[in-house]
């Protein structure tokens, strides 16, 4: 399950016929370990697609913010400097001759 969406199957079984037991032919805690390796499985698909997902939009971002001509900065609450994009205003400076 991945946000409480079924999205596949964990199939096991014995390779010999078993007696009926707890849960069919698995012990509880065959049943318990089952289920704690199905849970790690889908913790393994939902960080897989939020990790991608992620780097899409970091592109999509990237994209965008290339785009755009102007001179930008951010800084965080503090007041620091965090990050330029110069735009195309690197293409527009001039420095004066000496």
């Amino acid at each position: 399950m991945v946000k409480g969406q079924q999205i596949g199957a964990l199939e096991i079984y014995y390779l010999e016929e078993r007696p009926i037991k707890d849960e069919g032919p698995f012990l509880k805690e065959e049943r318990s370990l089952i289920n704690v390796i199905a849970e790690r499985i889908g913790g393994i698909v939902e960080r897989k697609r939020a990790s991608e997902a992620l780097r899409k939009s970091e592109e999509q971002n990237r994209a965008v913010l290339s785009a755009i001509p102007d001179l930008m900065f951010q800084i965080d609450r503090k007041g620091t400097f965090v990050s330029l994009h110069e735009g195309r205003f690197s293409d527009q400076r001039t420095f004066p001759r000496g």
